[in-house]
């Protein structure tokens, strides 16, 4: 039996997702300063469990802008779109994806999709370097199997790896950073990046990349969006990009909101940029349909 057959899984088998919502993930929670927080309705761990039973957790695809500002990739991102309360926010169930043990099935799903989704992405995007970007929490990838688990979604869809970044998150809960920096290697070999996310964010966060010798640094995305109101942000935002230049760091701007906050970032050197102001997550057809119109 081969790996994947072993891995548990929280949908069936499918195409990848053409009406789903996105993200997971500490900060991608989608928000925006102007727009009002609203309440969220109680998660309770059987309203998840049955979600993920259900096939009601899924993917959205963000598009990711290169430095031509011309689309490059896309990131998957994971929503709950619960029936009679619409997309949920999801700062209010990712406590529950880890004390439930669904770390691995949530990251397997969204990186299902992602590889079912890679050829039609491709066909619409000719960029000569591309980003298409899936979380893994930092617990997951410092696992043995990680590496070989990429590669059997990649083999049972006949499909390459070339432009697939896994973003390495929340990584103040690794225990064996050489077991990462290994994981690491394994996925370079199969031409795949790793990525630290969320950077910024806390003082040390640019330790964790010389920890696994990561090649992509992904600012915080709170960070970047409040930086266009606050100057110790911009400040932090300014002397993490320096920093990752001076050592050869690709950098990836997310929670980039607007023209302003653009044009800022290119002229710092950012390598790709992703956010509201380039486009919003949306279902995989919808963004195929828009990359098509140019």
């Amino acid at each position: 039996m081969n790996e994947r057959n072993r891995t548990p899984r929280t949908t069936t088998r499918r195409a990848p997702s053409s009406a789903r919502p996105a993200s997971t993930r500490r900060w991608t929670a989608l928000f925006a300063p102007e727009r009002p927080v609203r309440t969220e309705p109680t998660v309770e761990e059987r309203d998840l469990v049955a979600a993920a039973r259900a096939g009601e957790l899924e993917v959205y695809y963000q598009v990711i802008i290169d430095r031509d500002q011309a689309p490059a990739g896309a990131e998957a991102l994971l929503r709950w779109n619960r029936p009679g309360h619409g997309v949920v926010n999801a700062a209010s169930f990712l406590p529950l994806v880890q004390s439930l043990d669904l770390q691995r099935q949530i990251t397997e799903l969204v990186l299902d999709d992602l590889v079912t989704a890679l050829p039609v992405l491709r066909s619409v995007i000719h960029a000569s370097r591309t980003y298409f970007a899936v979380n893994a929490p930092a617990r997951q990838v410092q696992d043995s199997m990680f590496p070989s688990r990429v590669a059997a979604f990649l083999r049972a869809e006949n499909v390459e790896a070339a432009g697939v970044v896994v973003e390495l998150t929340d990584p103040n809960d690794v225990t064996d950073w050489r077991s990462v920096h290994e994981a690491g290697v394994e996925l370079r070999r199969l031409d795949i990046d790793l990525a630290v996310d969320d950077a910024g964010a806390e003082p040390g966060d640019l330790l964790y990349r010389d920890r696994c010798d990561a090649p992509i640094v992904k600012l915080d995305r709170t960070m970047v969006s409040e930086s266009r109101r606050w100057t110790h942000e911009r400040r932090v935002v300014e002397a993490t990009v320096r920093l990752c230049k001076a050592s050869s760091y690709t950098v990836i701007a997310q929670g980039v909101e607007d023209e302003q906050t653009a044009t800022w970032l290119h002229e710092l050197g950012v390598d790709f940029q992703q956010g509201f102001f380039h486009g919003r997550p949306e279902p995989l057809g919808d963004l195929v349909a828009r990359l098509q119109k140019g």
